[in-house]
């Protein structure tokens, strides 16, 4: 939940917000160090990563959640991580987390004629189509992915 944005604001509505300990120092909260992203910005612009630091820069920052899920074969390439389907199953997501998600679809081509012949340009297959969405709102679930056969010679 967002730190509001205007009023007054407590050292407890940045503990709540990020994490922290007792005794709450401010020091605590600059982006980019251990509780606050290094991209958090509010409303009054963007939180400072050293020296001082205004209450005000808070105002309408809020901390990231990644989304987490299940399924396929995973795998991570820096801050990435993919889930591959090469057969029909299940992606479910458990957390729905506050950042935007991509995805990518590939698929495959058509079959080529069994009788073809490369050099005459007969029997080739088809390609496959690819479909990329960006900055989508993840939402808790499950969602059935369904792989074709593929086409056939």
């Amino acid at each position: 939940m967002a730190i509001p944005t205007s009023g007054a604001l407590a050292f407890s509505a940045l503990q709540t917000e990020f994490g922290g300990t007792n005794p709450i120092g401010l020091s605590e909260y600059y982006a980019g160090g251990g509780l606050v992203p290094a991209t958090a910005s509010g409303t009054n612009g963007a939180v400072p990563s050293s020296g001082t630091i205004a209450m005000s820069k808070f105002y309408g920052t809020e901390n990231i959640v990644f989304m987490a899920a299940t399924g396929g074969s995973t795998s991570t390439s820096g801050d990435f991580k993919f889930h591959t389907f090469t057969g029909n199953g299940t992606f479910s997501v458990t957390t729905a987390g506050n950042q935007g998600f991509n995805y990518i679809v590939v698929a495959g081509g058509a079959g080529g004629s069994s009788s073809g012949d490369w050099q005459t340009g007969n029997g080739g297959g088809g390609a496959g189509g690819m479909l990329v969405t960006t900055n989508n709102s993840p939402t808790t679930g499950s969602f059935g992915v369904t792989i074709g056969g593929g086409g056939s010679a």
